[in-house]
């Protein structure tokens, strides 16, 4: 990596509580998830504990929560590419969700999850079933 685009220091608060990020992270979880937080959430703590806890702190607290960078929007649309190119459709159809929630329109959803497949179709993946539509309108 050329020495210029290097990161000197750390760029997340190094002191912040951990129980700020449980905060953070459960938030930001109930924008995304809207009135199916509840359920993801069950889930996840129904097939492990400290996946639910690890999802909502750590993920959603300490590395989706980090919006210095990238808007909360940017950070959702990285996620549906990320997941569209692991053929996760339950979670790509959660997060096609998630970015309607956060402001993004029909269309701008759309074109993210075209991209994203076009990306990952010239890179080798393939889908089992398909990949997941975007919503007209999500809960």
């Amino acid at each position: 990596m050329p020495e210029e685009l290097r990161d000197t220091k750390t760029m997340r608060q190094t002191k912040t509580p951990i129980e700020q990020y449980e905060k953070t992270g459960e938030a930001l979880f109930r924008s995304i998830y809207g009135q199916t937080a509840d359920s993801v959430q069950n889930l996840l703590d129904t097939a492990y504990p400290d996946m639910g806890w690890f999802s909502n702190t750590i993920g959603y607290g300490l590395t989706y929560g980090f919006t210095d960078i990238l808007s909360p929007l940017e950070t959702s649309y990285t996620l549906v590419a990320a997941l569209i190119a692991s053929d996760s459709p339950r979670q790509i159809q959660w997060h096609l969700d998630g970015a309607r929630r956060r402001g993004a329109t029909f269309e701008e959803v759309q074109a993210v999850r075209a991209m994203s497949m076009e990306v990952a179709t010239l890179s080798g993946i393939t889908w089992r079933d398909g990949v997941p539509q975007v919503k007209d309108t999500v809960i």
